[in-house]
């Protein structure tokens, strides 16, 4: 008796060719929530994402996205 093989989970919303738009839209407004990012996203790209899927986007660029006090 061998296990079943691995079902290969879900399927990625943001991939690599998305990246440039979480990029500019960062670029454009550091200080913007991740939840209007998120929605900025889904207007250019069509593709709604969840605001932990904005984060890891945002922290694999390396980039930051911090409220101006």
């Amino acid at each position: 008796m061998e296990p079943k093989a691995h079902g290969g989970g879900a399927i990625a919303k943001l991939g690599k060719e998305q990246l440039p738009i979480v990029e500019a839209l960062v670029t454009a407004q550091p200080d913007a929530l991740l939840k209007e990012l998120c929605e900025r996203f889904a207007q250019q790209s069509g593709v709604e994402v969840s605001i932990s899927t904005m984060q890891q986007a945002v922290s694999k660029l390396k980039l930051s996205v911090k409220k101006k006090h």
